[in-house]
């Protein structure tokens, strides 16, 4: 997966230099297994009903995400001073890596088995 540039909707100078857009990387596997997955299924309890859920969104896991995935030379101050916009646009660039991610998952070929199946014959 390729990083993403986002473009904000103002340039921001409270951090003391100007800040137009920020740039994240994509989640690697060390932040996967440090910070779990940004959003869950729960069960919940509905009377007369059975198998209810309720999706969980981990907001402060989206930001941990967005803290360590901020490319150079931004920091997470730059993040501190967005308006919400600029905030939820954040959160929907996390999002989508995840979206992504699991969209393009591809299922596993047949040559596999094929090469088993080869294997034990030759040693007829």
């Amino acid at each position: 997966m390729a990083d993403f540039e986002l473009p904000l909707s103002r340039t921001y100078t409270e951090t003391g230099k100007p800040v137009s857009k920020l740039a994240f990387r994509t989640p690697r596997w060390s932040d996967f297994i440090d910070l779990g997955d940004i959003e869950e299924w729960q069960p919940i309890a509905v009377p007369g009903e059975n198998n209810r859920m309720m999706l969980v969104r981990h907001h402060d896991i989206v930001a941990q995400y967005a803290e360590r995935c901020l490319k150079e030379p931004h920091t997470v101050a730059d993040l501190a001073v967005l308006d919400l916009a600029d905030t939820l646009a954040v959160h929907n660039v996390i999002d989508g890596f995840f979206a992504k991610a699991r969209s393009s998952k591809s299922p596993p070929t047949a040559s596999s088995g094929d090469t088993a199946k080869d294997s034990t014959k030759s040693g007829d």
